[in-house]
């Protein structure tokens, strides 16, 4: 929903952002929602998407630090609502999914 009450449908995003963007950010948001996750790590997967490699960054090995780092605390967030073999399974997933 936009700030003027205007339902942000699949229509106004191909409108807006493309199809190519459109279809891109539904695929990964069904792929996304198929593991279940909790809001919590939800949360703790932006950052890592946001963190992917950019040759144009000046200081790249900070990000790739903080992508890492997440991706720890991913992990652990992970372990504590599941067992070791499931959180496992579910952070591969995670993984192929970004």
């Amino acid at each position: 929903m936009t700030t003027n009450g205007l339902h942000y449908s699949r229509f106004f995003m191909n409108q807006f952002i493309g199809t190519k963007t459109t279809d891109a950010l539904h695929e990964f948001s069904e792929r996304l929602h198929s593991l279940n996750i909790t809001q919590v790590e939800h949360s703790l997967i932006i950052p890592i998407i946001l963190c992917s490699p950019d040759e144009q960054l000046i200081d790249s090995e900070s990000v790739h630090i903080i992508k890492y780092c997440y991706m720890y605390a991913l992990y652990i967030q992970l372990c504590t609502t599941r067992t070791e073999d499931k959180a496992k399974s579910v952070f591969d997933h995670i993984l192929q999914v970004n």
